[in-house]
């Protein structure tokens, strides 16, 4: 966890291989983790302005980084191009979802999360922040049967007799 020793490293490896996809990557996500946003966000951009074809996971870790930054409409964004690369990936709707909740596009929020969860039926995050996102709209039935699903769901989890 020394993520700092760890960007400095990059930093030497990409001066001999500056378009190295592994290593900016990876810098990339040292930077997510440090909360270096901004410098996250600059590596994504260099890998998506060398890779071959679009990346949903590239987009997916950008938005990620743009939403901790603070940049809501460019993680929208990025959550919807990472969407459209891979319409089966319910974390990139849920993320979505998140950050439409954070603009108070709570009915946006809940369509996301309702394809997070189509997608993933046992999706416990995407069941708590679409309760959120009811009880924001003031919609506690719909609220509370999310977070009744979330408890059984839970409960489901502690019996299962293959958990370590």
């Amino acid at each position: 966890e020394d993520y700092d020793s760890a960007i400095v490293e990059y930093d030497t490896l990409l001066e001999e291989d500056p378009d190295n996809l592994h290593y900016l990557r990876d810098r990339a996500s040292v930077n997510l983790l440090r909360g270096g946003y901004q410098d996250a966000i600059q590596d994504y951009d260099h890998l998506l302005s060398i890779k071959d074809e679009p990346d949903a996971d590239l987009y997916y870790n950008r938005g990620c980084a743009h939403m901790a930054a603070g940049r809501l409409n460019d993680a929208i964004s990025d959550f919807t191009k990472s969407i459209s690369l891979n319409e089966t990936w319910s974390l990139a709707f849920n993320n979505r979802g998140v950050t439409y909740a954070r603009l108070g596009q709570y009915q946006q929020a809940i369509e996301d999360f309702t394809d997070a969860i189509e997608l993933e039926a046992g999706n416990k995050l995407a069941y708590r922040n679409r309760a959120l996102a009811y009880k924001k709209l003031g919609e506690m039935r719909k609220a509370q049967a999310d977070y009744d699903f979330v408890v059984k769901l839970e409960q489901g989890a502690d019996n299962d007799p293959f958990k370590n």
